[in-house]
């Protein structure tokens, strides 16, 4: 079997209040069917991830594709999963991506659900974030 490609979505992340913001992904797809990957440039996760916290997250060296050349990519290790961001109010925006990467036959049959990454501010108060709906294409 060859290498899966991984489906990436690139978005920006934007300061909100003061202090450090947190990025949650949330969905209810199965761990052995979907797997997750959150990428930036190395910069940025030197800068303002690093030092504040990647909870439930680890880097990834290998992955079968990125969605830019200098990218670190980390991966969620348990449900709730939450990467800290550092206050970035000089840098008005920070770019990421998402990458969702999937097994076609394990699949079959399953109710699919959305896949949202939450933005909240250091108190917990949601301030941000989209939804994607997964659909799976030959």
């Amino acid at each position: 079997m060859g290498a899966k490609k991984i489906g990436w979505k690139n978005f920006i992340v934007g300061q909100m209040g003061s202090g450090a913001n947190q990025l949650e992904l949330q969905h209810t797809l199965p761990a052995e069917s979907f797997h997750f990957y959150l990428a930036m440039p190395t910069r940025t996760y030197e800068r303002y991830v690093a030092k504040g916290g990647a909870r439930g997250f680890e880097v990834v060296s290998k992955v079968a594709n990125k969605p830019f050349p200098d990218a670190m990519i980390l991966r969620p290790t348990s449900a709730g999963a939450k990467l800290i961001v550092a206050e970035h109010a000089k840098e008005r925006f920070l770019g990421m991506s998402l990458g969702i990467e999937c097994d076609p036959a394990r699949i079959k049959g399953l109710r699919l659900s959305d896949v949202s990454m939450v933005q909240t501010m250091h108190d917990g108060t949601i301030g941000g974030g989209f939804t994607l709906q997964v659909q799976v294409t030959k």
